[in-house]
């Protein structure tokens, strides 16, 4: 699938876009991201950086389209925004 076709299905699907718009997401709505980008043969990674003193807690996921565009996306964990 082309690039292009890839943008224009992550970011048309509705359950992708209310993921972006979310204060909190909880571990089951994220598993079924994985899910999805899987099914469609997309690529991504997804990385966990534990708290600091500094720097809340965060997932980030970033979604390769090519090797020039990539959707990328910070999910912050501080005051449990992840619901188990």
């Amino acid at each position: 699938m082309g690039a292009l076709n890839d943008i224009s299905k992550i970011l048309a699907n509705e359950f992708i876009q209310s993921i972006l718009t979310k204060d909190k997401v909880k571990l089951c709505e994220l598993n079924s991201l994985m899910q999805l980008l899987i099914t469609w043969n997309i690529p991504f990674e997804l990385n966990f950086s534990e708290r600091s003193r500094s720097e809340a807690s965060s997932i980030t996921i970033r979604v390769i389209i090519s090797p020039s565009t990539v959707i990328e996306h910070l999910i912050n964990l501080e005051g449990g925004a992840v619901e188990f």
